[in-house]
């Protein structure tokens, strides 16, 4: 819409955008290209514009509630901070939000962010209030020379760098699993239990977003055929469905054996400190038969036996060592020992 382009050329115009990451432009010929920091934001004759806003900024809010025909509806939506993903279109305008894993140093990180996004016929803003990968990719994708024609199929790009950025890291837990899988195996799990319920809790997170994400396509499958629906989106929504579906199956499948191995751990555990009470147990039963003599040779009553022999003392320790060791041959006996 011309009216968005020409208050964003007069923002600019006057100053640097609040909360601007990047702004990339496309004509109707040649490759995209990131437009320099702080220069005026000019009018698009075929092509496509595409802002990057930080939310953290006040001012990035307010200039983009202030764009000529945007929703209420939308304006609000930069605000809210809900995970939830959602599609809406209103007029001119497409607009919502979708989850996605935060960008930590160059590469997907573990929690999730939202990101914002307000679409008209050639104009893309998207915000977020932390780094996200999506964008991120996105963006070094179209710099390597990617070639986008429209700001429809630019949204649909971003929505398939969420999906397979989930995947990624879904694969990169599931590696993980699997070294701590062979540890629990083998016996070793010092520092296993806490690594595994991390990732527990991270697979169950990342299920949890691709189970919003399978419902958002299924919706925009259902209304693919509706020109209000963003059609760089609703021509992949089938192949993005069958990915959060498969997503979904690895996802619930990372659960179980997460939980699984968890309860292995646990079984482990168990069996560790039977065996540890087994020997207390054992060692209790020995010493039960001296303590016992120890007790009744200790009264100072008269007429007790070795009391007045010099060998006394020897004799009721001897007694004692017999007293253990037949103790000892009778749990032998009894198998107790080689359980």
């Amino acid at each position: 819409m011309q009216g968005i382009r020409s208050h964003l050329f007069a923002a600019s115009s006057r100053g640097v955008l609040p909360g601007l990451v990047w702004a990339l432009s496309s004509d109707s010929e040649g490759p995209a290209r990131e437009l320099p920091a702080g220069a005026p934001i000019e009018s698009i004759a075929g092509g496509w514009l595409w802002l990057h806003f930080s939310l953290a900024e006040n001012g990035a809010i307010s200039l983009i509630d202030h764009l000529p025909g945007l929703p209420r509806q939308a304006a609000m939506l930069l605000k809210e901070r809900g995970e939830i993903p959602q599609i809406h279109s209103e007029g001119a305008f497409t607009y919502g939000s979708i989850g996605d894993l935060q960008r930590v140093i160059g590469a997907a990180g573990e929690d999730l962010g939202v990101l914002h996004f307000i679409m008209s016929d050639k104009v893309l803003i998207t915000g977020r209030r932390s780094p996200l990968n999506a964008a991120g990719v996105t963006r070094e994708r179209i710099l390597n020379g990617l070639r986008i024609t429209a700001v429809e199929d630019l949204l649909a790009v971003i929505v398939e760098q969420v999906v397979d950025g989930v995947d990624v890291h879904i694969e990169k837990i599931s590696r993980e699993v699997d070294d701590l899988e062979d540890r629990i195996v083998s016996g070793s799990i010092s520092g296993a239990r806490s690594r595994l319920a991390m990732h527990r809790r991270t697979t169950i997170r990342l299920r949890r977003h691709i189970s919003e994400l399978r419902l958002l396509f299924q919706r925009i499958e259902r209304e693919g055929k509706r020109a209000a629906n963003p059609a760089g989106i609703a021509r992949i929504t089938g192949e993005l469905l069958q990915e959060s579906e498969a997503l979904d199956r690895d996802a619930a499948a990372l659960s179980d054996r997460t939980r699984q191995l968890h309860e292995e751990i646990a079984t482990l555990l168990t069996e560790e400190t039977n065996k540890h009470l087994r020997v207390l147990s054992v060692l209790s039963i020995l010493f039960l038969p001296p303590t016992f003599i120890a007790g009744l040779f200790g009264m100072n009553l008269r007429g007790m036996l070795f009391g007045s022999h010099e060998l006394g003392f020897w004799s009721a320790t001897a007694l004692a060592v017999v007293s253990s060791a037949a103790v000892l041959a009778i749990l032998r006996r009894a198998g107790v020992l080689s359980a």
